[in-house]
């Protein structure tokens, strides 16, 4: 495992940094290793695939076989008018 030093580090950044650590109980060194692992993850292959099959992909597991969606009253659409 490689060992990083990092040099004029300013004091208000090691304050936030000690203050995050402290907040999820753990030391400054594994704060920083988890915030740079984080930072530098590789990244993954972009997405483009459209938010309808994003949203259809979130429920593909589901069998709706035989399923009916519950009826909805309806209510007639009135368009908003600024003259009242």
């Amino acid at each position: 495992m490689a060992q990083l030093l990092i040099r004029r580090l300013d004091d208000e950044v090691k304050e936030r940094l000690r203050s995050r650590a402290k907040a999820h109980g753990v030391s400054m060194e594994e704060e920083a290793r988890t915030i740079l692992v984080g930072q530098l993850a590789p990244v993954e292959a972009e997405d483009t695939r459209g938010i309808g099959t994003k949203i259809a992909d979130l429920f593909r597991h589901i069998d709706w076989e035989g399923e009916e969606l519950p009826r909805l009253p309806h209510q007639p659409y009135k368009p908003f008018s600024f003259d009242e």
